[in-house]
C-alpha cells in the first residue's frame, strides 16, 4: 500500500477508534517519513482518550523528520489539527516549545508563512498553553503572537 492510501487508512482507524488496526498501520510507515507527509499524518489525529497511547505514535513518527523540516510542516498542519483535535494541537506545540531550537525554527516559519490560518492556529494553541502555565509558556506565546501579527504595509 502506498503512503497516501496508508494515511487514509490511518485516518479511518483513528475515526473508528480502532487502536489495534491503527497500531498495525503505523508500523507500516517508513522512518523517517517524507517531510511532505507530516501535515497529512498529523491531520489523522483525533481527540480520543482511548486512542491517546497509540496516537502518540503518530506524533513520534512525524518527529522522525529533521527538526528544520518538521517545524514548518507542523505549522502548515496546525490549522487542520486545531480544528479537528485542539488537544493534539496543544501537545504538538508544547513539544516544540520545550526546545529553544525548535521555538526559533517555529518563529522563523511563522515569519515566512503567508497562511493567516496557520498564524491564527499557532496563536490560539500557544495562548491556551500560556493560560494553563504562564510561567512556562507565557513568553513563548507572546513571541508567537508578535511574529504572527500582520505586518504593516
Amino acid at each position: 500500500m502506498r503512503e497516501p492510501e496508508l494515511l487514509d487508512e490511518i485516518s479511518e482507524a483513528q475515526r473508528r477508534g480502532d487502536a489495534a488496526r491503527l497500531d498495525g498501520l503505523l508500523q507500516r510507515l517508513p522512518r523517517p517519513i517524507d517531510s511532505a507527509l507530516v501535515p497529512a499524518l498529523l491531520h489523522t489525529l483525533v481527540d480520543d482518550e482511548e486512542l491517546e497511547e497509540v496516537a502518540f505514535s503518530v506524533v513520534h513518527i512525524a518527529e522522525t523528520v529533521p527538526l528544520a523540516e518538521y517545524v514548518p510542516q507542523l505549522l502548515d498542519a496546525l490549522p487542520g489539527v486545531e480544528n479537528a483535535a485542539p488537544g493534539w494541537a496543544e501537545v504538538l506545540l508544547l513539544r516544540v516549545l520545550n526546545s529553544s531550537d525548535a521555538l526559533r525554527l517555529l518563529l522563523a516559519a511563522i515569519d515566512g508563512s503567508t497562511s493567516v490560518e496557520a498564524r491564527q492556529a499557532v496563536v490560539a494553541a500557544s495562548r491556551r498553553l500560556a493560560q494553563r502555565r504562564p510561567d512556562r509558556f507565557g513568553d513563548a506565546a507572546e513571541a508567537i503572537a508578535g511574529h504572527a501579527a500582520p505586518t504593516p504595509l
